[in-house]
């Protein structure tokens, strides 16, 4: 599909997810999805809030004939590692934890101390 006809073809599930009111606050607005090329990121602060906003999507796709890339549904936190983390589900599998996920050419990770320490030591 291409990107255009793509993005004609998702409105529908835009609006949905914006009635939601679920998101993350940018000045006065709430960034609930951002869109690209079949690329779909749902920024959310709170885990439970992300599963409402996944399980939208999932309905969306139960409506109108559509499925993801399972190996491609994954999760980052941005959070401290040892924050605690509920499992979130799509369709009949967990989404996946990651430290990285790559979206659209741009890296997405955590950068922990650890690995701070890492890379010190090779430089020594």
């Amino acid at each position: 599909m291409s990107s255009k006809l793509f993005n004609i073809y998702v409105n529908g599930l835009i609006d949905k997810l914006k009635k939601a009111g679920v998101g993350i606050p940018i000045n006065n607005d709430i960034i609930c999805v951002i869109l690209k090329a079949g690329d779909i990121v749902m920024p959310t602060e709170i885990e439970t809030r992300l599963q409402m906003l996944v399980n939208i999507l999932h309905e969306w796709c139960t409506e109108w004939p559509m499925s993801v890339n399972q190996c491609k549904n994954n999760i980052v936190y941005f959070t401290n590692q040892s924050a605690q983390r509920i499992c979130l589900n799509f369709e009949e599998g967990e989404l996946h934890i990651v430290d990285i996920y790559i979206y659209i050419y741009i890296y997405i990770y955590i950068y922990r101390e650890r690995e701070r320490e890492r890379e010190r030591e090779r430089v020594i």
